[in-house]
């Protein structure tokens, strides 16, 4: 089963961490970032340099217009999915699809 999870403010703290470990399980990450675009490269690229798979999207996911392009994104680039959704904290929510 494909595991797609996106996690917000992956690339650093928290978040980077979560990014990490769900990398490990064997999710592809969405590593969503607001502003800094090279420190989320760097985590992607962290990511497929442990044998994961991810990609970078910005987002301000305060942003309702924003987290609507987050997702569509992600469902174009790995297909629609079931949606289910954790809350890891206020600043770091996650979510993730399984075919």
């Amino acid at each position: 089963m494909k595991k797609v999870a996106i996690v917000t403010g992956a690339s650093r703290g928290i978040g980077r961490a979560v990014a990490k470990r769900l990398a490990q399980d064997g999710f592809t990450v969405v590593v969503n970032y607001m502003s800094n675009a090279a420190e989320a490269e760097e985590v992607v690229a962290e990511l497929k340099g442990i044998g994961g798979n991810a990609v970078a999207i910005q987002a301000d996911v305060s942003s309702p217009p924003d987290v609507e392009r987050l997702l569509n994104e992600t469902n174009t680039k790995f297909g629609k999915r079931r949606r289910r959704g954790s809350q890891l904290g206020h600043h770091a929510p996650f979510a993730y699809w399984q075919e």
